[in-house]
């Protein structure tokens, strides 16, 4: 799934492409506390659960406070794509949103820019469908695909502003064109039911949110995610979908909530990391970095200043979520400083903070992200020194057996 609406380097790209989207915070409910206990956590500082009206709410102590507790196994490892010795057996070097998804029999599919691909759970290649267009069955630019109800596919193409409906055996169904103000695929239930959200043109910095069924019927339009204003800093408000249930995140308030699938607000869970302030030169760089060297720089580069409207640094990047409630939370990194490893911490279904996971770069690979992570399983994307990608699938192991998120 694409990670909110920009994954943390392609909205670096995007910035240095002159296209600065935004997204902002979810409004903060009143608390009412009725009560506080203890969770046994992983952390020796104080971790507490209270009730707000039915709303569970947990509080943990800062992210950096939670030691390495996982590492991913060098057992059992699939690896696919990389350079090969047919060039269309080779996924799409400029795709900026490859990622793949497990069907319930173990087959992989993978989304590669305009087309589809599938692997067994080996990862030895078995077919492909897809190519660039705009007609039955084509693709301009897939940024995200997603598994619904019987295995069945909902692949978002930005390029055509529509929504392919694909069969687990790769033959096409429908297209179905996404209407209202420009939304866009943002997660999948176990229901059948897509979530797609864009602005809301009758709300002032409103995303609004709708289900859809498979044939795209509207199921409902009860969600809202406030938007904020464009500025350089990548704060991105993120839907993921863990099952039938919708995670909404923003790192701006250290915090991230679970909704049922009727928009009911389920859990909040919060950690006490401290703000930083984002200073001036540090402001001035950010923008030297994201805008690339070109005539109308200087312009560029003022446009953005004006827009500023970003003080402090977000407590955290992406998100992810996995069908089983897991939730993951990005350590934030400022962008002109490339960070020798991801770090990534794990959340329960219950919103307990149970550790920390570290992606440092390997031999001969630029680039590593953690993509996705189901049911124990990550999903990272690579791109080496001369610009092949590969994903990879490797299990994530809990140091003691209590740490794992789920069975």
């Amino acid at each position: 799934m694409r990670g909110g609406f920009i994954r943390a380097l392609a909205f670096a790209g995007a910035l240095r492409a002159v296209a600065a989207p935004s997204a902002s915070t979810v409004a903060v409910l009143v608390i009412l506390v009725s009560g506080m206990q203890p969770i046994p956590g992983v952390v020796a500082q104080s971790v507490s659960v209270r009730d707000s009206v039915g709303v569970r709410i947990v509080e943990s102590p800062a992210k950096s406070s939670v030691p390495v507790r996982y590492t991913l196994s060098t057992t059992g490892v699939v690896r696919l794509g990389g350079r090969a010795n047919r060039s269309s057996r080779e996924f799409n070097h400029n795709s900026g949103y490859l990622g793949g998804i497990h069907l319930s029999d173990g087959r992989i599919v993978v989304s590669d820019r305009d087309r589809l691909h599938w692997f067994d759970a080996r990862g030895l290649f078995l077919r492909s469908m897809g190519r660039s267009g705009d007609g039955p069955g084509e693709f301009r630019y897939i940024t995200s695909i997603c598994r619904s109800r019987a295995d069945t596919l909902v692949v978002w193409d930005d390029g055509n502003r529509r929504i392919g409906i694909v069969s687990p055996e790769g033959g096409f169904i429908r297209h179905l064109v996404a209407t209202g103000s420009s939304p866009s695929v943002q997660a999948c239930l176990d229901s059948g039911q897509v979530l797609l959200v864009g602005p809301d043109i009758g709300a002032k910095q409103v995303l609004a949110g709708r289900l859809i069924d498979l044939s795209g019927n509207v199921v409902s339009r009860g969600f809202q995610f406030p938007s904020g204003s464009y500025d350089a800093v990548p704060r991105v408000t993120s839907q993921v979908a863990s099952g039938t249930r919708l995670i909404v995140g923003d790192g701006r308030n250290n915090e991230y909530r679970t909704f049922s699938a009727d928009g009911r607000l389920i859990q909040v869970v919060r950690t006490r990391d401290r703000v930083r302030r984002i200073s001036d030169p540090e402001y001035e760089r950010l923008l030297d970095f994201l805008v690339p060297s070109q005539p109308k720089k200087k312009e560029i580069t003022a446009r953005l200043r004006a827009q500023r409207s970003s003080t402090e640094w977000p407590s955290y990047g992406r998100i992810l979520a996995d069908s089983h409630g897991c939730v993951w939370l990005q350590d934030y990194h400022i962008p002109d400083r490339a960070p020798a490893a991801e770090s990534w911490v794990g959340f329960s279904q219950d919103g307990r903070m149970m550790g920390r996971l570290l992606l440092p770069l390997a031999e001969g690979v630029a680039q590593r992200q953690l993509v996705a992570v189901r049911q124990n399983i990550a999903q990272v994307r690579e791109r080496d020194s001369e610009g092949f990608l590969t994903l990879v699938f490797a299990r994530i192991e809990p140091s003691r057996p209590d740490f794992a998120c789920h069975p």
